[in-house]
């Protein structure tokens, strides 16, 4: 299994504790597959860490779930928006980001076992709700799966851009470019509470220490990432002059920027077979066989035979 970040190779990202952070952060990843008729098969799944293991879950009767637990081999993939990177054209105008794939067999967890994993699932996303709330009934966890992968040494790989936007640059044919560059950090809040017309009391604990860690700054107020942070996002080093109060001189020199546009990309080679798929996180392809995009899918055309899974 080449578990090697050959575009960009000085992005890859071997630290496990990286990735344990990528994951406990970002609970929404794309679960990949190959259906029982060879087509590329790609939903949308909510993702929590448990350890050594990544833990999913969803109905019992929800078809890639059912292959998956069946013995498919799948690939989890996780990513995540850190900051616009604002250039000086619109050809070095790109995003930072944190991607992760993870490749294997999950198991499918039952009994005791699975209602502790559903727990942790549940605590991932509000630390403390399962105190707040009646135990699982059998009838919903009869009706619920749960799907282990193993985080294994091998078995992940991590890309991670960090760095401001190229150097302003005048074309030899005389493109020039100008005006104002940089980074612009990007980073997800909790806003206020909205109940729903059954609620009753006050909003719960979980929920308002959930607001207080990822909560919109006041107007007028500093974020509550520290400027050291901000600036490192974008690849610069803290203090002096520079994109937002951070120096000018970066750490290191970037590369091609990214498209605009953050996909999900899975393809499959001609003589394919369950062990020729891949699943990346990578710019829009012309050769992409299957894609999620955020904000929207890619309007590339596939090559002729392809056929783009929306």
């Amino acid at each position: 299994m080449d578990n090697q970040i050959h575009r960009h190779p000085e992005r890859a990202v071997t630290d496990r504790a990286r990735l344990d952070q990528l994951l406990d952060e970002i609970g929404l990843a794309t679960l990949s597959t190959v259906s029982p008729d060879g087509e590329p098969w790609a939903i949308p799944i909510n993702v929590a860490r448990a350890g050594d293991r990544v833990v999913m879950h969803g109905s019992t009767g929800a078809g890639a779930l059912r292959h998956a637990a069946a013995g498919a081999p799948i690939v989890l993939t996780i990513a995540t928006v850190d900051a616009l990177v604002v250039g000086a054209t619109a050809f070095s105008t790109s995003v930072n980001y944190r991607s992760a794939s993870l490749r294997g067999v999950a198991t499918r967890v039952t009994g005791d076992e699975q209602v502790a994993l559903l727990g942790a699932l549940t605590e991932a996303f509000l630390p403390g709700r399962m105190g707040e709330v009646p135990g699982l009934t059998h009838k919903q966890l009869a009706a619920t799966m749960v799907l282990a992968l193993p985080i294994t040494a091998d078995n992940w790989i991590m890309k991670v851009r960090a760095m401001g936007p190229d150097e302003m640059v005048v074309d030899a044919d005389g493109g020039g470019a100008g005006g104002w560059g940089g980074i612009v950090p990007v980073r997800t809040v909790l806003d206020e509470a909205r109940p729903a017309p059954w609620a009753q009391g006050a909003v719960p604990e979980s929920v308002r220490l959930a607001q207080e860690r990822r909560r919109l700054p006041r107007r007028g107020a500093a974020p509550q990432a520290s400027r050291s942070a901000s600036c490192r996002a974008g690849g610069y080093e803290a203090g002096g002059r520079g994109a937002g109060g951070c120096g000018a001189r970066r750490r290191q020199r970037p590369g091609r920027p990214l498209a605009a546009r953050h996909c999900t990309v899975t393809w499959f080679p001609a003589a394919s077979g369950v062990e020729a798929g891949r699943t990346w996180v990578t710019e829009p392809s012309a050769l992409m066989v299957a894609a999620f995009c955020w904000p929207s899918l890619t309007s590339q055309l596939p090559p002729s035979g392809a056929a783009v899974v929306k």
